[in-house]
């Protein structure tokens, strides 16, 4: 359902943009996590504490989390482009630092960098719902994804599919070094997870104003 733009909907965003409530209240309850994982040339991440420190790398050098990009609601759906629309995105940024020297380290035999990106929903509104994430034709759970050397793109013309858990959502990316991305120093990497709320009014947004969203965030390298 979409909403034509009207003097209405413009004046209720200037209300609540000058507030500022709404929309920080968004932010200010995501808590971004980092799963203290180390791996070594030939281990699993599971098998860390059997790494010799000379063979630890800390990937927290080399995977940046930053801070995710999520969808502004109302009372009467979601704000997009002064629209209220029944479907929105969460964006979730990360910089790959090519440069650390633990990076080729990383790497498979046929340079290829392998990783997990897991978002664990740790509130009490259940996003990760069947009826909410956007889905394929074939009914499988996708998420969309860019990357780039310049910055962040808008480009989502990749996908993987996304495997849903006890509100838990995990991605496996492999990315090859086309066109010596892995020289370019850093690597900005965008993910989106599509969402589509239908009778918002009465079911979604009580829940997203009482208790916002509390997303925790994880990365995972896959061992070569």
């Amino acid at each position: 359902m979409q909403v034509k733009k009207n003097k209405h909907v413009r004046t209720l965003l200037s209300r609540i943009s000058g507030g500022g409530l709404l929309f920080l209240s968004n932010i200010s309850l995501i808590s971004i996590g980092f799963s203290a994982w180390s791996i070594g040339e030939t281990a699993s991440a599971e098998a860390q504490i059997k790494v010799g420190a000379a063979d630890v790398i800390d990937l927290q050098n080399i995977f940046q989390i930053q801070t995710p990009e999520i969808f502004q609601y109302s009372p009467y759906g979601i704000v997009q482009d002064e629209t209220f629309v029944s479907n929105g995105n969460i964006f979730f940024p990360l910089i790959i630092n090519t440069s650390d020297e633990g990076f080729s380290r990383l790497l498979s035999s046929d340079n290829t960098l392998s990783f997990d990106f897991e978002i664990v929903n740790t509130g009490t509104f259940g996003i990760f719902n069947d009826g909410y994430l956007e889905k394929s034709e074939d009914g499988t759970y996708n998420a969309f994804y860019s990357f780039d050397k310049e910055g962040f793109s808008s480009n989502f013309t990749s996908s993987v599919k996304c495997n849903i858990s006890n509100q838990t959502a995990t991605t496996r990316f492999a990315i090859g070094n086309t066109d010596g991305l892995f020289e370019s120093g850093r690597i900005y990497f965008k993910i989106r997870l599509g969402f589509s709320f239908s009778d918002y009014e009465r079911n979604v947004y009580p829940k997203l104003s009482a208790s916002g969203l509390s997303l925790s965030i994880n990365v995972k390298a896959v061992a070569a």
